[in-house]
C-alpha cells in the first residue's frame, strides 16, 4: 500500500491503450502512484487516421476538419466515461484527445504542454506483449519527463524496486544522472514499502574480447579500482538515505546479469537513466539500455539527467481539438 512520502507526482500523464475501460496497465500504474485529488491524471488518446490524412477526394478542406474532429470527439467520449469512473474513486483526472502524428511525437507534445512530471504508456500498439518497438524507443529516448513503462507482464503492486547504476560513468553518462536515478527509487520504494537495491555490473574481459586468460578483477589495478568504485557506491547511497546493504555488484555485462537480477530476485521495477544521442537526438538511444530494458518483463521508470532537452518539444502544437475541462 502506498504511504505519503517528501516527494509527490503533481502531473502525471496517462497514455491510455483504449477508451472503453479503466482496467488497463498504464492507468492502474498511474493511479497507483497517485496522491489522490492532490495529483493531476491526465489521460490522453493520440488520434491519428492515415486513411484520412491521404484522403484526396474531400470537396471541401473543411469537411476534412469536420471528420477529423469527429474522430477525435468519438474518442474523447470514452475517455471523459473513464476519467468519470476515476473521478468517483476520488482521483483527480481529466480526458484530453488530441490528432497529432506520430503518437510518440503526440505525447511528448502533450507531456511538455502541460508540465508533466511523469508519463506512463504501455508498449506502443503491442499491448499484449512486453518487448518494445522503435516508437517506444523514441518515446523513451525523447521523452523528457520521467517514463513509465508499464509492461502487460507486471504489477502495479511494487514489492522490489531496483536501481541501475553506473559508477564508472561510462558512455558520457553524467554523475548527476546516478543521484536521480537512486533518489527516485529510494522514495519509490519507501511510499511502497518495497525492498530496495542497487545494482552496477562489472564486466569481466574475458565477456569483452574473450578467451579465457583475461579477466578484469585479475589485475591489481582493477581491484583498486573496484574497491574504490565501492566506496563511491556505498557514500552515493548514504547520501540519498540507503543503507549500503541494498548495493550489489554483478560481475558480467549489464545485459545479461541485469536481466537475470530481475528474475531471480522478482523485481517489480527497474529504474534506469536513458541518454539519446546524435544529431536527431529523439531517435537514438544507448543500445546497452536498450538490450537491458527490452529484456526484462517488470516495469520500466527511466530518467533524464537535469537539464534534458527533447527537440520534439521544440514543435509544439496549438492546443488539443478535444480538451474537456474539468476542475482538478
Amino acid at each position: 500500500m502506498q504511504s505519503e512520502v517528501g516527494f509527490m507526482w503533481k502531473k502525471i500523464l496517462v497514455a491510455v491503450s483504449r477508451t472503453d475501460t479503466v482496467e488497463q496497465p498504464a492507468i492502474e500504474r498511474a493511479v497507483a502512484l497517485a496522491h489522490r485529488d492532490r495529483t493531476e491524471l491526465e489521460l490522453l488518446q493520440v488520434v491519428y487516421d492515415s486513411n484520412l490524412a491521404g484522403y484526396s477526394l474531400m470537396p471541401r478542406e473543411e469537411d476534412y476538419f469536420d471528420v477529423r474532429d469527429m474522430l477525435v470527439q468519438r474518442e474523447s467520449a470514452g475517455l471523459e466515461s473513464m476519467a468519470e469512473t476515476l473521478r468517483r474513486r476520488g482521483y483527480a483526472a481529466r480526458p484530453t484527445a488530441v490528432w497529432d502524428y506520430p503518437i510518440y511525437q503526440g505525447i511528448i507534445r502533450r507531456a511538455v504542454a502541460i508540465e508533466a512530471d511523469l508519463v506512463v504508456s504501455e508498449p506502443l500498439r503491442r499491448a499484449t506483449s512486453p518487448s518494445l518497438g522503435s516508437a517506444d524507443w523514441r518515446l523513451i529516448a525523447g521523452c523528457p519527463a520521467s517514463l513509465l513503462m508499464a509492461k502487460p507482464t507486471g504489477t502495479a503492486d511494487y514489492r522490489h524496486i531496483a536501481a541501475a547504476i553506473d559508477p564508472f560513468h561510462t558512455h558520457d553518462k553524467p554523475a548527476a544522472l546516478d543521484e536521480t536515478i537512486l533518489a527516485r527509487a529510494a522514495e519509490l520504494a519507501l511510499a511502497f514499502e518495497a525492498r530496495l537495491s542497487a545494482l552496477y555490473c562489472v564486466a569481466p574481459l574475458t565477456k569483452i574480447v574473450g578467451g579465457a586468460s583475461y579477466s578484469r578483477l585479475a589485475f591489481p589495478e582493477a581491484e583498486v579500482e573496484l574497491q574504490e568504485t565501492n566506496n563511491a557506491v556505498v557514500d552515493l547511497l548514504r547520501k540519498n538515505g540507503i543503507f549500503p546493504e541494498a548495493a550489489h555488484l554483478l560481475r558480467g555485462t549489464p545485459t545479461e546479469m541485469l536481466s537475470r537480477y530481475v528474475a531471480d530476485e522478482a523485481v517489480d521495477l527497474l529504474v534506469m537513466g536513458a541518454l539519446s544521442r546524435g544529431r536527431i537526438a529523439e531517435l537514438v538511444i544507448g543500445t546497452t539500455a536498450a538490450d537491458v530494458l527490452d529484456s526484462v518483463e517488470c516495469d520500466l521508470l527511466i530518467v533524464k539527467p537535469p537539464g534534458f532537452f527533447s527537440t520534439v518539444a521544440a514543435r509544439l502544437q496549438p492546443e488539443p481539438l478535444t480538451a474537456r475541462a474539468h476542475p482538478i
